[in-house]
């Protein structure tokens, strides 16, 4: 028994060390490419390292910010959504949510991400009747959401989307 496991490491000891070797290194190599979580913005790395994260601290930042870091949330794990808080602003950010939805991304994931994050707080403005003067959102969020290549959020996203079209259909 002991040659025979002599002679299979000696045949294929060096073949399964390069596999496993070459399927780290991959491994590495996807973790440091298209699944790296991108750079935060600073005023994420602020407020999400410090301080509690109550929705008043939250409100306290500029509409921009707010929306940098109900972005940022929903990178954490638990994924925590200030999409509540930002909505409380009314149907004011409609032009600025739908400016975010068509600015230029530096990659797929931070497109998604907007997208996702836009979808949550626009479902929020339809439910509360802060949509209903802003109709051309409808084809705008479909269009985008059509280009989202993550399937969990494109999936969210639809789903924001399918609540958006029922209550202005009302």
């Amino acid at each position: 028994m002991r040659q025979i496991i002599m002679n299979y490491n000696q045949r294929y000891g060096s073949k399964r060390r390069l596999i496993i070797s070459l399927l780290l290194l991959f491994g590495i190599f996807l973790n440091m490419s298209c699944f790296k979580r991108h750079d935060q913005p600073e005023v994420c790395k602020r407020f999400f390292s410090s301080g509690p994260r109550s929705e008043k601290r939250f409100l306290s930042h500029s509409v921009e910010d707010q929306f940098k870091l109900h972005r940022c949330s929903l990178q954490q794990i638990p994924s925590i959504g200030y999409h509540s808080a930002m909505a409380e602003g009314g149907e004011k950010l409609v032009p600025f949510l739908v400016e975010k939805l068509n600015a230029k991304h530096k990659n797929r994931y931070e497109r998604d991400l907007t997208i996702l994050a836009a979808s949550q707080v626009l479902a929020l403005l339809a439910i509360s009747g802060d949509l209903d003067n802003h109709r051309y959102v409808v084809p705008l969020l479909e269009r985008k959401i059509s280009l989202m290549k993550f399937d969990v959020d494109k999936d969210e996203a639809t789903d924001d989307l399918k609540t958006i079209k029922e209550r202005l259909s009302k």
